[in-house]
């Protein structure tokens, strides 16, 4: 499984080696991973009934749930296969703000540490310190 998720990378590194121009090895990781992902998916189908023994006899619909999270991992393998669709979530804390576009966990801490700063009154020259609420 390791070789199926690290030769699209090692692929592009040895060309960009032997044609001198650099290539896309984040494109590459991603196509790797999808294929991890279409390949442990394909499990879901093939060894069903193993899938279903790893369960709990009280878990209800073990054979449905098995393929639930086969068909999530075919979601996620097409997630990197599609490259519009690898970008990473972001989200505008505030649209003004210097900060701009964020990971949506950094973005959340920061609101809230915005917010615990101004209830403390921790400010500096009527903002907010960033030593108070910056991850």
């Amino acid at each position: 499984m390791l070789a199926m998720m690290l030769a699209p990378a090692l692929f592009v590194l040895a060309r960009a080696t032997a044609t001198g121009q650099p290539g896309d090895t984040r494109a590459a990781a991603a196509i790797g991973l999808g294929i991890l992902f279409a390949f442990t998916a394909s499990g879901h189908w093939i060894q069903k009934d193993a899938m279903v023994q790893m369960l709990p006899p009280w878990v209800p619909a073990r054979g449905l749930l098995v393929h639930l999270t086969g068909l999530l991992e075919i979601t996620i393998a097409l997630g990197f296969f599609v490259p519009a669709w690898r970008k990473p979530g972001r989200v505008q804390s505030d649209p003004g703000s210097p900060e701009g576009a964020q990971p949506p966990l950094r973005a959340a801490a920061n609101y809230i540490g915005r917010n615990r700063c101004a209830k403390a009154r921790l400010t500096f020259r009527g903002l907010c310190s960033p030593r108070t609420h910056r991850l």
